[in-house]
């Protein structure tokens, strides 16, 4: 009786054995090309708030990082950079923030050093240098940027998520 239970054992694992060492050497060819890191399967985005959007994924270059967003708010917003007083901040293991620009493209900033008008509708560029090269691969960051509203002279902070491949 103990006899057949062990040759049906036997007979088991020799016939399905081979599909198990199939599957397995498939997962080990699938993890050698790099199909289970996350880098290659994880999205780039930048996410903000709805009304101040992102219009695309970030751009990070050496030690800098760039995104663009979009003023979708009812009114005027000044977007404040890192040497303002209530300046922009990053969050993130990979940057230490040294210096940001803003950019409004067509908004005159003369006498503004250290913030930028962004009309209704209007785009504004984000670049962030941080104190050293970013190492290549995925670069993930949370950056606050403030802003003030021009008709209530309130200040509000926009807090974006960005995950990018760095180069």
């Amino acid at each position: 009786m103990f006899q057949a239970k062990g040759q049906a054992a036997a007979e088991f694992l020799m016939n399905y054995a081979w599909a198990v060492l199939i599957v397995l050497i498939l997962l080990g060819t699938l993890a050698y090309t790099g199909v289970f890191t996350p880098d290659n399967s994880l999205p780039e985005y930048c996410k903000g708030p709805n009304d101040i959007d992102c219009i695309s994924k970030a751009s990070i270059t050496g030690n800098t990082i760039s995104f663009i967003v979009k003023n979708n708010r009812l009114y005027t917003m000044n977007i404040h950079d890192s040497d303002h007083s209530s300046p922009l901040k990053i969050d993130s293991s990979d940057c230490l923030l040294q210096s940001s620009v803003i950019e409004c493209p067509s908004s005159d900033t003369s006498g503004m050093a250290d913030q930028c008008p962004a009309d209704k509708k209007e785009n504004a560029r984000i670049t962030i240098s941080c104190s050293s090269q970013i190492k290549p691969g995925r670069f993930k960051a949370e950056i606050t940027v403030p802003y003030h509203n021009i008709d209530t002279g309130l200040e509000h902070q926009a807090v974006y998520v960005i995950n990018a491949k760095a180069p």
